[in-house]
């Protein structure tokens, strides 16, 4: 594993689960982000970070059956957030419906590492086009037709 996730990785699992009966509280207080910089991306690959997350997973799975035992089935979720460039997940009750706003996909943990890993970095302060412009109508009406699909890998804890 990377010199970069092994040292995330006691961040990842010291950061003590938040069980609350508000889902949103519960999904913020949970989430953790991988968020490296573009140097630090190319260093990475999909079985690396399939492995760390396996890692937090089973660090998660722990504190939970530590902190509730079996009483408290969570749901741990992980994607790529894109307009972030961050590879983020979070924990919340089994119950509970995932916190997003938009359609879900339930794929598998390589979907979401390699969209993670394939992402062009985000160019702050730079305006590729402008609205006003052909390409900025066109890109508009594209993204309005297209109905945004986010792809989530879950697994149920304990």
């Amino acid at each position: 594993m990377p010199d970069l996730l092994t040292s995330l990785l006691p961040y990842a699992l010291a950061q003590p689960l938040c069980i609350s009966d508000v889902l949103f509280e519960e999904a913020n207080e949970n989430l953790f982000y991988l968020g490296p910089t573009g140097f630090e991306l190319a260093l990475l690959t999909a079985p690396n970070v399939e492995k760390w997350l396996h890692a937090v997973l089973a660090g998660k799975r722990w504190q939970l059956l530590a902190q509730r035992g079996r009483h408290y089935p969570m749901q741990f979720y992980c994607w790529h957030d894109a307009q972030a460039s961050q590879l983020r997940f979070s924990l919340i009750s089994a119950a509970a419906a995932l916190p997003f706003s938009c359609a879900l996909r339930l794929v598998e943990l390589p979907v979401v590492t390699q969209a993670f890993l394939a992402q062009e970095r985000l160019l702050f302060d730079v305006n590729i086009f402008t609205p006003d412009s052909d390409t900025g109508r066109l890109a508009s009406a594209q993204a309005a037709a297209e109905e945004f699909v986010l792809p989530v890998w879950r697994v149920l804890l304990p």
